[in-house]
């Protein structure tokens, strides 16, 4: 083998052992793990007032993760209906000189089905937390969509490393619409 060779497959080496290790630590000594409060069971509702005197519908609601399985929501979020919630994961595409991130990395996508009869444009801020079989926080997506009399399925996509989507236990999907 050429230096030059050596020298890259060295980098790569390095750059997944700091990767690993980096994603291995703790959960709990991140400031994300220390926010995460623990999974509710219960869909909890709540109104949170705006300035402007109106008030915007949120929800919360833990769901066990798995994979190709349609999870059934029936929530709501101000105008905007929530029917279902199902998770994919594919392998991740691309790589670093020739190499392919399929072996370390996978895509998982949040499918949520949702609905509104609002005349008006509807805007709603989604969160999904992927937790531990102990509560602790794992990886979070977030995003949002505007609906306005009609029916989508809304997607999330988040990339994180493989060996880390059998650990997924809860999933904790909050809303807030506007």
């Amino acid at each position: 083998m050429t230096t030059r060779r050596i020298l890259i497959l060295l980098a790569l080496s390095i750059a997944v052992f700091a990767t690993t290790a980096a994603v291995a630590q703790e959960p709990s000594k991140t400031p994300a793990a220390e926010q995460a409060p623990e999974a509710a069971t219960e869909p909890t509702p709540t109104v949170e007032p705006e300035s402007s005197g109106e008030a915007s519908l949120t929800f919360e609601r833990s769901v066990d993760f798995a994979l190709v399985k349609r999870i059934a929501l029936e929530d709501r979020a101000g105008a905007m209906e929530f029917a279902a919630v199902e998770f994919t994961a594919a392998a991740s595409k691309g790589g670093v000189f020739g190499t392919s991130d399929a072996d370390l990395k996978t895509t998982v996508v949040v499918m949520l089905d949702c609905s509104t009869t609002a005349e008006k444009k509807v805007k709603v801020n989604l969160s999904i937390e992927f937790l531990d079989e102990e509560g602790d926080l794992i990886d979070r997506v977030t995003g949002s969509a505007s609906l306005k009399n009609e029916s989508k399925t809304i997607e999330l996509k988040l990339v994180t490393l493989k060996y880390v989507v059998p650990r997924i236990k809860t999933a904790k999907i909050s809303a807030v619409a506007k």
